[in-house]
Formats: C-alpha cells, structure tokens, sequence
C-alpha cells in the first residue's frame, strides 16, 4: 500500500484506489485526521471495501452509511487498541484527553468516539 498526499482534494479527506494499492490522503487536513484517513482507508481495503477511481467527487461523496460505520470502527480500533485505553484510564489513571489524544495522535471526536465505545468517560 502507497500513501500519496494530494493537494485540493475538496470535501474528501482521503479515498482507496484499490487496484493500485493507493490511499490519496488530502495534504490540506491537520495531521490527526490524515492519521485516521490513513486508519480508515486501511479498513476499507481489510473489508473488501472500494469506490470506482473514475467515479467523479460527487459520487465518491454518496458513501454506503453501513461501510463508513464499519471503516470508521477500524480505524478507532486500530489507532487506538482496547488494552492500551485500558492502560491509561486504570492503570496509569490518567484522565486528561489532552494526553490521550497526544499517546493516540487522535482527534477529540476519534477520542470520544472511542472511549465511548469501550464505556469510558472523561
């Protein structure tokens, strides 16, 4: 897999070209959401996800709700695995989200999302 940074990708903030094991990562995004563009793209292609590459922007947009779900999902797992959230919520007791999400380089909204997820609040 080839990760290439493209300038002026509007509204998208990353997509897969399958074919050509390419994730197209948008170089205007802050580098916590590449992080998880990356993450996310990853998942598309571990479960068997794809857009056509000649489709245009506005059909790539039109995503199945039920595949960004499951991708999104990944991602959070993946940057952010269970036993390492475990970790530093009971372990370590931290409680900061700003520390979380500088150990996980995630966003706020990945963070919660995940915390959530694994039934955890700050």
């Amino acid at each position: 897999m080839r990760i290439v940074e493209t300038p002026a990708m509007g509204l998208m903030s990353s997509s897969l070209e399958r074919d050509d094991k390419i994730i197209c990562l948008n170089a205007d995004a802050c580098p916590e959401h590449r992080r998880f563009a990356v993450a996310r793209e990853l998942g598309r292609w571990c479960l068997g996800f794809s857009r056509r590459a000649s489709a245009s922007e506005l059909e790539r947009l039109a995503v199945d709700p039920d595949e960004e779900c499951r991708a999104d999902q990944f991602a959070l797992e993946l940057l952010m695995p269970g036993i390492a959230v475990k970790a530093m919520m009971e372990i370590h007791r931290v409680r900061d989200p700003v520390a979380h999400r500088k150990a996980f380089g995630v966003s706020s909204l990945a963070l919660y999302a995940r915390l959530d997820a694994l039934g955890y609040f700050l």
